[in-house]
């Protein structure tokens, strides 16, 4: 047994969301269709929070009431080994994809589900070579013409050399943690203002200020649901009910 390359393996499979041996598919593309919708292929995840769901917590004027941050990434497609697509017609283009290399992909809507490309800009519009979830690619690559928005087949059947072509798919990040701070500001007899800050490494971004009633039970405050528990003086006890994402 190689105990070198199972280690490798292993290594990679803590990086990466799929790894398979790509196979053709026959994706059933129609010519001169109008083109699929297409998006980024990126995600947003909390790398941290200071509250949790359903937690009473008691904040003073000047106090945080919650802090949240989030990190975005995106999504990329890499290879083990050098590979070529090739087609049966020798006037297509062929595409190569190098180790080492983090190809972003795009989620392209087609109607076998959704799936993701790869996407290569090209005089007469964006050529699109696709793959699914599981790293098979389809067998057929195509262009979304520029100037009428509609697909055109590349001719000839694609098949990948080598054949057992290993794809990866794996998130990294885009940039700096994205965070945001509620602040209780004040409190009188009848409400209090509530200000959210955004924020991002060392810059903080205008607030956001709203006041409340401090007897009503529940309230909404940039995309946070919240319980109001009791009213005291100087605090009031607070509970966040629902969160962006969750």
């Amino acid at each position: 047994m190689n105990y070198s390359r199972a280690l490798a393996c292993c290594a990679a499979l803590l990086l990466c969301s799929a790894q398979v041996v790509a196979a053709p598919l026959d994706c059933g593309f129609k010519q001169h269709e109008k083109a699929y919708p297409t998006s980024r292929e990126s995600r947003s995840n909390v790398a941290f929070q200071s509250f949790q769901l359903n937690t009473p917590m008691s904040v003073k004027p000047g106090g945080i009431v919650l802090r949240r941050e989030t990190t975005d990434e995106r999504r990329y497609l890499t290879v083990a080994q050098a590979v070529k697509f090739k087609p049966d017609w020798f006037l297509s283009p062929r595409y190569s994809l190098k180790p080492g290399t983090n190809y972003p992909v795009q989620r392209v809507t087609t109607p076998r589900g959704d799936m993701l490309a790869l996407v290569k800009p090209s005089k007469s519009g964006n050529e699109y070579l696709f793959f699914d979830e599981q790293g098979n690619y389809c067998d057929r690559a195509l262009t979304v013409n520029r100037n009428m928005g509609v697909m055109v087949i590349m001719k000839g059947v694609y098949a990948a050399n080598p054949p057992d072509v290993q794809v990866d798919y794996l998130w990294e990040k885009t940039g700096e943690d994205i965070g945001e701070v509620i602040v209780l500001d004040q409190m009188d007899a009848a409400s209090f203002t509530l200000s959210r800050r955004r924020t991002q490494g060392a810059t903080v971004g205008d607030p956001m200020t709203q006041n409340f009633n401090k007897f009503a039970r529940s309230f909404e405050f940039a995309g946070y649901g919240f319980a109001i528990d009791n009213v005291a003086a100087d605090a009031v006890t607070l509970r966040v009910v629902s969160a962006p994402g969750e």
